[in-house]
């Protein structure tokens, strides 16, 4: 008998800071929520992106772990969010967890694209090595991970586009800080 492999599953955070940039991204996108992150953990202990290096300046950005407890999304205490499960097998699972600790274990070669996300604001895709901004960067694990309906995914997709993906299943919506099953620092 054959043991059958166990799902997993992952998270994709959207979210909407209220900062400046969030604002203008909301403006150009008409979308209502402006950034996206991904997690491998349902506490959302461990979430990554590309944004803000540091809190109060939105012009230094890269590959950042984020967490109400610290940095921008503890700066912005109201920042609302969807978060969305997707299942997984186990393979995709940890091939998801060693990328996403990887860049993380190299976070200083990673810049934010910021001249990406303006030329996707112009529907213009435009792919530089080792930048991205934050869809771009979500999308990217997805698309080398072959999640289950990653090719429904637009080369220039927005956070909200995660929301639609087949087996997309949406376990909360409010305020990140209120999501119930945050860990405790």
């Amino acid at each position: 008998m054959q043991k059958r492999e166990e799902a997993k599953k992952i998270y994709i955070i959207v979210s909407q800071t209220g900062s400046m940039l969030s604002r203008i991204i909301k403006i150009v996108t008409s979308c209502d929520y402006s950034h996206s992150s991904i997690s491998t953990c349902e506490d959302l202990r461990e979430m990554y992106s590309f944004g803000r290096k540091h809190a109060y300046n939105p012009f230094i950005g890269g590959f950042v772990s984020e967490s109400v407890y610290y940095g921008t999304m503890k700066r912005f205490k109201n920042t609302r969010s969807i978060i969305v499960s997707l299942e997984v097998d186990e393979e995709t699972y940890e091939q998801i967890e060693e990328r996403l600790h990887d860049m993380y274990s190299q976070k200083e070669n990673y810049n934010y694209d910021i001249l990406g996300l303006f030329l996707a604001s112009m529907h213009i895709n435009y792919v530089r090595k080792n930048k991205y901004y934050c869809s771009e960067f979500v999308r990217d694990v997805l698309v080398r991970s072959q999640v289950d309906g990653y090719e429904e995914l637009k080369a220039i997709c927005h956070p909200m586009d995660f929301i639609g993906l087949p087996n997309a299943e949406v376990i909360y919506a409010g305020r990140l800080n209120d999501y119930p099953l945050m860990y405790q620092e």
